[in-house]
């Protein structure tokens, strides 16, 4: 399976910022603040494996309210100091809307019971869980960050024990579905009021890494289908899970000699999107100011969506899991 040089380098480098950041934040004491009780986790480029130089820092935290000892309001903001201070001494860009979205999350009461209710996309919850099984990475509290991730599973995989042999992930892949329109929505909402480069940025990023954090998910779910002969186990989805969008890409492609062309041509076009951004920001949205700059980079978007698309119709083929996906 050939993968991009891009995609490799990336990859090296994230680990090797990532390992700076969590010794930067040992070395800071935020490990014995949070003391098993919660965790820290990274999203976006970080999560992905994709960083650059000029990559920011997502975080959200999780904290275990179960436990007999809690992560007490002032632990949490001794906790978010240390992020703060680590953040500006490693130079990554300052947290977005002045850190509103550092939030603590409880695992039961936010991301659990929470979950398929009207109270779901209330204060950035459903986010903050979609994104933890989508594409993230421990960063403090790895044993709390293992076991959130292995209830939340357990949470969509609860009708497992009676269905092993059939069973088949709808809730979740329900739940991928709703978070990719929902971040669509969220573009429109967002960009509304944005000059046309920053729109048009912004657009080219959710058709190349917004799209493929959510359909890789559920192009390695029907994957496991095909090899699991009609049902996936949770184990499937902590495998999923543990895995950055395009190394489930990559599995796939292993897996499935019959789409391994089409995955290595996704791919290339992503490792192309990233070159693409890897400029300032600034730069980017003059660049998208132009007319024929932007065309170009939108026909590349349509073209990367088309073959994630053929993936998925390739992948489902014969599948009853594939109407969920089309009707």
């Amino acid at each position: 399976m050939k993968v991009p040089n891009l995609l490799t380098e990336r990859r090296q480098q994230t680990d090797k910022r990532l390992a700076q950041l969590r010794n930067e934040l040992e070395a800071a004491g935020a490990p014995g603040i949070v003391e098993n009780r919660a965790c820290v986790y990274a999203t976006g480029s970080v999560g992905r494996g994709e960083m650059s130089p000029k990559s920011d820092l997502d975080i959200f935290i999780v904290r275990d309210r179960s436990l007999p000892k809690l992560l007490t309001n002032l632990d949490e903001i001794r906790l978010k100091a240390r992020l703060i201070e680590v953040s500006r001494k490693l130079g990554f860009p300052e947290f977005s809307d002045d850190g509103d979205y550092v939030k603590a999350y409880d695992v039961k009461t936010d991301m659990i019971e929470k979950l398929g209710t009207r109270s779901d996309d209330y204060d950035n919850v459903f986010t903050a869980r979609l994104l933890l099984l989508l594409e993230s990475c421990a960063v403090v509290g790895d044993e709390v960050y293992e076991r959130t991730i292995s209830d939340l599973i357990a949470a969509y995989w609860r009708d497992y024990p009676q269905n092993s042999e059939s069973f088949q992930p709808v809730f979740l892949m329900n739940d991928i579905l709703r978070f990719w329109k929902t971040l669509c929505l969220n573009y429109e909402e967002r960009s509304g009021g944005a000059k046309t480069g920053k729109r048009r940025l912004l657009n080219y990023k959710l058709k190349h890494s917004r799209l493929l954090t959510c359909y890789s998910a559920i192009v390695y779910l029907l994957s496991a289908l095909r090899s699991e002969h009609g049902t996936i186990s949770d184990e499937v989805a902590r495998k999923m899970v543990a895995v950055s969008p395009t190394q489930r890409l990559v599995y796939v492609g292993t897996q499935h000699s019959e789409v391994s062309e089409l995955v290595e041509r996704i791919l290339e076009s992503y490792a192309h999107f990233l070159d693409v951004c890897d400029e300032e920001k600034s730069v980017l949205i003059g660049k998208f100011d132009d007319s024929t700059f932007k065309k170009e980079r939108f026909a590349e978007a349509r073209s990367f969506g088309n073959d994630v698309f053929n993936l998925v119709m390739k992948l489902g083929e014969g599948s009853d899991l594939l109407r969920y996906l089309v009707v």
